[in-house]
């Protein structure tokens, strides 16, 4: 919780005083390494998160999402997001939701099916929701 919530916080201290785009963002997460029997979808993500969390500041959810990095996603058919573990629907002003979804390998927007390969510093983000002691 407090990797999510530090990343907050320094996304919030940098992000710029210029108008937000994004409303709110909701966060929903099962863990990277949880087992199941199939592959979940962004609905099964949403019914069955361990964490749901919600950014309302709108210049922090701005960060948030500008941090996802969607602008570093490409079109490439070799990488596919299947077993998706973590679902981030962001609202923007005009009403219009900009839903991603990750799973323990790659991150995609959904709008676009542009996709990146994810690391470990981001799926750290996360973990300590379901670390041992955490």
């Amino acid at each position: 919780m407090k990797n999510l919530f530090a990343l907050i916080l320094l996304i919030a201290v940098t992000a710029s005083l210029a108008s937000a785009k994004t409303k709110t963002v909701r966060i929903y997460f099962v863990p990277w390494s949880m087992s199941s029997f199939a592959n979940m979808n962004a609905e099964h993500v949403r019914k069955r998160a361990f964490v749901k969390t919600e950014i309302l500041d709108p210049s922090s959810a701005d960060a948030f999402v500008a941090w996802l990095g969607e602008d570093k996603m490409k079109e490439d058919p070799r990488y596919q997001v299947e077993d998706i573990r973590l679902v981030i629907d962001a609202e923007q002003d005009d009403g219009t939701m900009r839903t991603f979804v990750a799973s323990r390998f790659a991150i995609s927007a959904l709008s676009s099916g542009k996709v990146r390969i994810i690391n470990d510093s981001f799926r750290a983000a996360f973990n300590y929701f379901y670390e041992e002691g955490g």
